[in-house]
């Protein structure tokens, strides 16, 4: 008689630096013939759970996920961040939980689902997501034509509106090895473009050997794989970006130009107040420095309005910075006043009344930006990654180097391809955050 296998089920929530990790954890399930993986929960046994605890936000979304998956009669595994910030507090107040796993023991995964299922087996064998040789793939949740790549773990930067250090530690790269290895493995399995992210990407080797580890060296061996992927930066940090990577990006046709560099804010006084690069000179010049040395550079940034001490004349800065710099793709949000950050504990707060008129001004500005930078595109010739195909229309979706996965706009364009095709489109219409064109 057959044993019977255990079903897994998954959701993992928050940012794509959660994805992963919920893929390496799927992954080192799937190789482990007493489970099956299932993407469809609710035929699951075990439900792995990676959750977010970033904002208040994002904390109630997993908790109530959590409570509605155990009152449908799974058990629950709690992964992620939310688990993490709360650690030692939070065992307590979920008894629905029946394991929980940290941000730094994901590797840990098989050993956690053998202790509530009950199972019992000999030479697990280890794996070491950092310094190994990422032998076991990725599970794939369903994407097929980009994936994201975390490069390192943690940052140690000590900015007084976020909670990230606490919940992920100080910075730890990946080996260039480890992440080479996990590249060709998602190169051979059709993917075309790989993101590679971080909380501090520029950040990445410094923890090993600052000289003769860095995100130079990193795509330097990445650019060796045969037929390579194209690449994409996220979370670059404005301290850290140096003339020999824009240099190389602009020089290398698989290193898309595109860069997103969180900036937070841009007067003097509220970046001090954050523990943020204050220097308002060496901002302007490294963004002088990026827009020269990649002509076609599409910058992505984020701003936080109304945090503690934010006056009328501080926002007006930031407003005209914004109005001067004209950046592709601008987030803006509202400052979150989170339990556990320096901040938190400041005075001057601002009213929220105060900080949604101001993000709304800013995404009004930005708007009219978006339209502007648009009309650049038009009768350009981009490459596209092709993710939808619509044939009895003649149509395909997809997006240029321009636009980042899943934050960004798309493109739409006549003529005929296959999803994963990279085919090249003639941009002669743009619609705000969108384009449209024919394939050349």
């Amino acid at each position: 008689m057959s044993k019977t296998l255990t079903k897994v089920g998954v959701i993992s929530l928050g940012c794509p630096k959660n994805l992963v990790d919920t893929e390496v954890m799927l992954g080192l399930i799937n190789n482990n013939k007493e489970y099956v993986i299932t993407l469809d929960e609710t035929e699951a046994d075990v439900v792995l759970i990676n959750t977010c605890g970033f904002i208040e936000a994002s904390q109630s979304e997993s908790i109530r996920t959590i409570l509605e998956t155990y009152h449908s009669g799974k058990k629950v595994i709690m992964a992620g961040c939310l688990r993490e910030r709360y650690k030692g507090e939070i065992e307590k107040e979920l008894p629905e939980v029946s394991a929980f796993i940290g941000t730094n023991e994901i590797t840990n995964i098989v050993d956690v689902l053998d202790k509530i299922t009950g199972n019992s087996r000999e030479n697990k064998g280890t794996f070491d997501y950092f310094s190994g040789d990422f032998e076991i793939p990725r599970f794939n949740t369903g994407i097929t034509t980009y994936s994201y790549v975390k490069i390192s773990e943690g940052c140690d930067h000590p900015c007084t509106f976020c909670i990230i250090p606490k919940m992920r530690g100080k910075n730890h790269s990946r080996s260039i090895k480890s992440i080479v290895n996990e590249v060709k493995q998602l190169s051979e399995l059709g993917v075309k473009e790989v993101v590679l992210i971080a909380q501090d990407l520029t950040a990445y080797g410094h923890d090993i050997d600052k000289k003769n580890n860095n995100i130079v060296t990193l795509l330097e061996e990445l650019l060796k794989i045969p037929n390579c992927p194209y690449y994409r930066l996220l979370y670059t940090y404005p301290g850290t970006i140096t003339k020999e990577l824009l240099k190389l990006i602009s020089n290398e046709e698989k290193i898309l130009n595109y860069i997103d560099m969180p900036l937070q804010h841009s007067h003097h006084d509220i970046l001090k107040a954050m523990k943020r690069p204050d220097n308002e000179k060496k901002i302007e010049e490294l963004i002088y420095n990026m827009r020269s040395i990649i002509p076609n550079l599409a910058l992505r940034t984020t701003f936080i309005v109304g945090f503690p001490g934010e006056e009328k004349e501080h926002f007006k800065h930031l407003y005209n910075f914004m109005e001067r710099h004209k950046f592709e793709h601008v987030g803006v949000f509202t400052y979150s006043r989170e339990e556990g950050t320096p901040s938190a504990n400041m005075l001057n707060q601002v009213s929220q009344r105060k900080k949604i008129s101001r993000r709304r001004e800013l995404m009004l500005l930005q708007q009219e930006i978006v339209k502007e930078n648009s009309k650049k595109l038009l009768n350009k010739e981009l490459i596209m990654f092709v993710e939808g195909v619509n044939e009895e229309k003649g149509i395909v979706t997809g997006r240029t180097y321009y636009d980042a996965p899943e934050i960004d706009g798309f493109t739409t364009a006549k003529g005929y391809a296959q999803p994963g095709d990279i085919v090249k489109v003639r941009i002669n219409k743009v619609k705000l955050h969108d384009s449209f064109g024919i394939i050349v």
